[in-house]
């Protein structure tokens, strides 16, 4: 490596982590705003459960194969045996470009979330195939995608995760979304991010228990993620967890809920301009 390439590599280097740095501090700074706002206290005025009675379309954000089933997969499954319409977006492929073999990894991971959505009856899935841990740099290429596939589904709900989250891509998945949300809005869509990596101030809650067993298999289908992190353990333990800050829940019943932050487009929009604007 020559000295100018050496130069440029670790300027390169430095300068990534003074961006994370940045963005640590912006998120810190910008998670105090969202929760001391006025829109953030008028959604979390009350409580409920949602029983999803109807059937609807249903458009889900999983910025990696596996979100969508750790976050709502129970929901989903309700959903789903309501007939409802559930299209899948995975906006990256899932798998660090780092690893070895990362091709061949890419492939087994989006077959398994095409087995997933086959089994399940839903919507052939779509693959926005961004770079993993890289969406905040290539967001902005998929917005027109994402902008006419709402415009043509028209969603009723719309699942994504929680916009403060642990993982930058899950972050930056909303950002995607509130890019072609502030133009286009629906007075009857619903948002419910959800929970993944976060502990969330609910509004919303979802008993999962009758369905549980479900969720379990439909995690099944991502065996190569299986075999790196028990993300079953982590949900039912999640799940469990969830049911102490339900309302009249019985504390002696194991019963497993998924909680959301479930909002309307302009409040939604209105967070996100707290978060990615201020």
């Amino acid at each position: 490596m020559n000295i100018f390439n050496f130069l440029i590599k670790k300027f390169y280097s430095i300068n990534s982590r003074i961006n994370l740095v940045k963005l640590i501090r912006k998120k810190n700074y910008n998670f105090t705003e969202i929760f001391n706002s006025n829109i953030f206290a008028k959604i979390l005025r009350s409580q409920t459960q949602e029983n999803f009675y109807v059937k609807s379309k249903v458009l889900v954000l999983a910025p990696h194969p596996d979100d969508e089933v750790i976050g709502c997969g129970g929901s989903l499954e309700i959903l789903n045996n309501k007939g409802s319409e559930i299209q899948i977006i995975y906006i990256t492929n899932g798998v660090p470009k780092k690893i070895d073999n990362f091709e061949k990894e890419t492939l087994i991971r989006k077959q398994e979330a095409v087995e997933l959505n086959k089994k399940e009856n839903f919507l052939s899935p779509i693959f926005f195939d961004l770079e993993t841990r890289k969406v905040q740099y290539n967001s902005v290429t998929k917005a027109n995608n994402l902008k006419l596939i709402i415009k043509n589904f028209k969603p009723e709900l719309i699942f994504v995760p929680f916009i403060i989250d642990r993982a930058d891509d899950h972050v930056y998945t909303n950002k995607l979304l509130y890019e072609v949300l502030k133009d286009l809005f629906f007075t009857e869509c619903k948002i419910f991010s959800y929970q993944v990596s976060n502990f969330i101030n609910l509004n919303c809650y979802i008993n999962i228990t009758d369905v549980f067993e479900k969720k379990i298999k439909m995690m099944q289908c991502y065996k190569s993620v299986l075999h790196q992190t028990n993300y079953i353990n982590l949900f039912k333990g999640l799940n469990l967890y969830n049911s102490f800050f339900v309302k009249k829940h019985n504390q002696d019943k194991e019963e497993f809920f998924e909680v959301f932050l479930k909002q309307s487009v302009r409040d939604y929009v209105q967070i996100c301009e707290h978060f990615f604007d201020k």
